[in-house]
């Protein structure tokens, strides 16, 4: 049976009224008092004794949750705990840490084994900020224990041994000075039956098209997304989150099913016919569904769905969440389009060209300030489509009980970007909200891979994460954080080409599989909707680029690349040839080519590298770019007609229109 959430929330009772210790008792060692509201304990070094402050109910199969703060030493949250009383006030049993450090949310078991297990200190520092306000939540039911610190996993037993009932327990650790508060303790005793413990909340799944980090929570200066910015006020903001592909339809494969794209045979941008997943490979919503969860695509916003693989028919329930049963948890994917080129900017609400920050590998010209700045205005329409979606949550009473996830498909839709693995093609926007359970305005710089979404959101459900599945929840501080991610490129419409990155928090390594071709190869989708790549061809062929501007436009790419993004965050410098570097390029090589072998990214033959759309370049000449730069400068600047662009190719080899 599934439980509604509201019913689930409903079974919860105070273990603290918010005015009296009524229902609690003490042992000596330090003061417990009520303050404002709070539960709050206090010890000087010099006390000696772990004093304890004790429920007056002893628990059995529970479920409990609390705020709390630890303004000074180490504390712990005793379950099923045996207080024995003698000279010095002994507890037996385990106890959540709960004090300054990284270990906090570990299970330690006192009077028997220890440390039982610790959560992952560099996920922790990022999920914990000691002497702010977090949440706890922890179920005990049989020989199973979970524990969440900020609504994240920090430990897990499933056949435990330890004592199966007795009271609740706040400690202040003797020998140490202490502070810690305790407010909104609450208890849900489990009966048989039960299958669900607390909450099933609803996951709506905001996927943005072609963007990157480009929102002034993020920090970029010239754009405005109040509602964005308010959703990541209220939960989780990701500054290190990143595509495993650096477009559309591959991508979304990846994230769909928790798997790097070329692991499932999806890594060929819009591949015709399209096969079967491989055995035993499962989508998000099929999972999902078959757990209870409706799932729905669109909800009066886009279906895209974009899938490198066959779906087959209802893979999704319906095209919005209202179609559900009566007390039936969903699951809404819905997509915002409009920042997919072509753009019209943000007419309510101008970008202005002047205040836009371009980066140093574009010319600093009119044309690419006029550019940028229609893609930051479809970004402010987007994020008031945002808005909307979370008005109808409010409206609809939804919103307290409702995960939502916001990212982008891919990077940003302008050159080095989308189709390319520098980080204007994979680093995306990452904010997920958790009411009640993950922590406000919360900042989290760990390696995040846009495979984790899916095994993030089968955590939120309940659901085991199947075996294979390569994503990593990040509601889970029991696994370890990453260390690196990795993308790969591949054809995208009738351009070949093959990439590979591996990228950590200091680092980028690119292997460029098809060095003899150019970046900016013939591609119809770029040359009829990028006015900066005419601009760049255009004064590359004029003499008229830096040579940080010249780098993308030239007639081959190195076979490798590596840049420290600490010193060069814009990946300009090509370490790759420095000697000083060779021992971390020998390294950075060395895992990829682990990586590669994994999940089946492998070198392209020669017949793939003979075709797709011709090779020659430049793509056209001076003075077809030049006409077609005056295009854009008139449409952009002066308000004319789109300009019209040929394919550029032979007249049968136009392939497909592109990227759509």
């Amino acid at each position: 049976m599934l439980l509604s959430s509201s019913l689930a929330a409903a079974d919860f009772e105070p273990l603290f009224d918010g005015k009296s210790l009524a229902g609690w008792h003490t042992t000596p060692g330090g003061l417990w008092a009520v303050e404002d509201g709070k539960i709050v304990g206090r010890s000087p070094a010099s006390e000696r004794r772990h004093g304890l402050l004790v429920s007056d109910r002893s628990f059995t199969d529970f479920e409990a949750r609390a705020r709390f703060r630890v303004l000074a030493g180490d504390s712990g949250f005793y379950f099923r705990v045996a207080i024995e009383q003698g000279n010095n006030v002994a507890a037996k049993g385990f106890q959540v840490e709960i004090d300054s450090s990284p270990e906090t949310g570990g299970l330690y078991e006192t009077g028997g084994r220890g440390w039982v297990t610790k959560p992952d200190v560099a996920r922790m520092q990022e999920v914990y900020r000691p002497g702010e306000w977090s949440s706890l939540h922890l179920v005990a039911r049989g020989r199973f224990i979970e524990v969440r610190i900020n609504g994240v996993r920090t430990a897990r037993l499933k056949r435990d041994k330890g004592r199966l009932e007795g009271p609740i327990a706040l400690q202040l650790h003797g020998g140490m000075e202490m502070h810690v508060e305790w407010q909104q303790i609450e208890v849900r005793e489990l009966k048989k039956g039960d299958t669900v413990p607390g909450r099933l909340p609803n996951v709506v799944w905001i996927l943005a098209e072609d963007i990157g980090p480009d929102l002034s929570c993020y920090g970029c200066p010239a754009v405005e997304t109040p509602n964005l910015d308010q959703l990541a006020a209220a939960g989780a903001r990701f500054l290190r989150a990143f595509t495993t592909s650096p477009v559309c339809s591959t991508s979304r494969s990846a994230m769909i099913t928790g798997r790097h794209q070329s692991s499932i045979g999806a890594h060929q941008h819009r591949t015709r016919p399209r096969q079967d997943l491989p055995q035993g490979v499962e989508t998000l919503p099929q999972l999902l569904r078959n757990a209870g969860w409706y799932c729905a695509n669109g909800c009066g916003y886009s279906a895209k769905t974009d899938f490198n693989f066959k779906t087959g028919p209802g893979l999704f329930d319906g095209k919005d969440w209202s179609g559900r049963a009566e007390g039936q948890p969903f699951f809404a994917q819905i997509t915002i389009g409009n920042t997919h080129r072509s753009w019209k900017g943000d007419p309510q609400n101008p970008v202005d060209p002047a205040a836009v920050e371009i980066p140093p590998y574009y010319p600093d010209e009119p044309l690419v300030r006029a550019d940028w700045a229609l893609g930051l205005g479809e970004i402010q329409v987007m994020d008031r489509k945002v808005g909307k979606i979370l008005d109808r949550l409010d409206r609809e009473g939804l919103a307290d009980d409702t995960v939502v996830v916001f990212i982008g498909d891919n990077g940003r839709c302008h050159p080095r970007g989308k189709q390319f693995l520098y980080d204007g093609g994979v680093h995306v926007p990452l904010i997920i909200r958790w009411p009640g359970t993950v922590g406000p305005a919360t900042v989290r710089a760990e390696l995040a891979s846009t495979i984790d979404i899916t095994a993030t959101i089968l955590e939120i459900a309940g659901i085991a994460v199947p075996q294979g599945m390569q994503g990593r929840s990040l509601l889970d501080a029991t696994m370890p954080a990453r260390n690196a991610v990795f993308a790969s490129r591949h054809k995208m419409d009738a351009t070949h080409d093959a990439m590979t990155m591996m990228r950590t928090a200091t680092h980028k390594y690119i292997l460029n599989r098809m060095a003899e071709r150019p970046w900016c190869q013939f591609n119809n989708y770029k040359e009829q909707q990028y006015p900066v790549v005419a601009l760049l061809q255009l004064r590359a062929l004029e003499g008229k680029l830096t040579p940080a501007q010249a780098h993308f436009v030239a007639a081959s790419k190195p076979k490798e690349e590596l840049y420290d993004l600490r010193s060069d965050p814009h990946e300009l410098h090509n370490l790759a040839t420095d000697p000083a570097q060779a021992d971390l390029l020998m390294a950075m090589r060395s895992a990829t080519g682990q990586f590669s072998k994994r999940v089946g990214d492998e070198d392209p033959d020669d017949a793939w590298r003979a075709g797709g759309w011709p090779a020659t370049y430049p793509t056209r000449s001076v003075d077809e770019w030049r006409r077609i730069v005056e295009g854009w400068n008139a449409h952009l600047l002066e308000g004319a007609p789109r300009p019209k662009i040929s394919a550029g190719v032979p007249a049968g080899k136009a392939g497909t229109a592109g990227d759509r």
